[in-house]
């Protein structure tokens, strides 16, 4: 019940951040469901802005979600979580489609609404963000991207260039920007400069993390807490072996 809890806090957090403050998309989401035999939190975005930069983020919307729990009013939030599971079928239609779901899972949990809500009554903010250091942490959860693009990257453009500096590029070309090559601007990392006042606020993100991506080394990703994680084995590996520095003793595992 927390992971739903989780679930409904993160759709009006999205949707708000992410669709109606950054204008990102109208389909902008969140939801429970199962995924290979566990429960998972789903993040749905359709957008014309390129899937790279979206990734970026929802990266920055979970890393600043923990301290939007906090500041939730949890107990009015529970409280008409219970009540919605107590109240009575709005039609025949809807008290059938409930009871025959149990029926069709093989689950036969014709109560399942009442111990929903006794449970519901038990959780506390305290709760919600000890369940969301342990199982969204970036350090922690596992975690698959799925992108559909309408104009996808090459193979030779993914495994050469990093993956900010193809969403800056796709954010600069819908702006018109042409002028600039995915190598122009792995040549120019050092040198860009964002003001706010005289670009688009999508391409000062899109800059922002291509930066902080160019202070990494080769094979490497900086989560939005800080923490470097491997990104891509080969490459990684391949610039130790350059700077001839030790390679890691166990065997190193991709994070997505």
């Amino acid at each position: 019940m927390a992971l739903d809890l989780i679930g409904n806090m993160l759709d009006t957090y999205i949707f708000d951040e992410l669709r109606n403050k950054q204008r990102l998309g109208y389909h902008a989401l969140a939801y429970t469901g199962d995924y290979n035999q566990l429960r998972a939190v789903f993040i749905e975005l359709q957008s014309e802005c390129n899937p790279m930069f979206l990734t970026q983020q929802v990266n920055q919307v979970l890393a600043n979600f923990k301290k939007h729990i906090d500041g939730v009013e949890v107990d009015e939030m529970i409280l008409a979580a219970v009540s919605r599971r107590l109240g009575k079928f709005n039609s025949t239609a809807e008290e059938g489609y409930h009871y025959w779901g149990q029926i069709y899972s093989d689950s036969y949990e014709f109560d399942i609404l009442e111990n929903e809500a006794a449970a519901l009554q038990g959780i506390t903010k305290e709760y919600l963000l000890e369940v969301w250091d342990r199982y969204f942490n970036s350090s922690t959860y596992t975690r698959i991207d799925l992108q559909s693009w309408v104009k996808p990257p090459s193979i030779d453009e993914l495994e050469k260039y990093p993956e900010a500096i193809i969403s800056l590029y796709r954010c600069l070309e819908a702006k018109n920007t042409t002028q600039y090559s995915l190598d122009d601007l792995q040549q120019m990392e050092d040198k860009w400069d964002v003001h706010p006042s005289k670009s688009d606020p999508r391409v000062n993100t899109a800059i922002q993390s291509a930066i902080e991506s160019a202070q990494l080394p080769p094979g490497n990703l900086r989560t939005p807490e800080g923490k470097i994680i491997i990104n891509d084995v080969k490459q990684f590996q391949a610039a130790q072996k350059a700077f001839d520095l030790p390679l890691l003793a166990t065997t190193a595992t991709p994070k997505y």
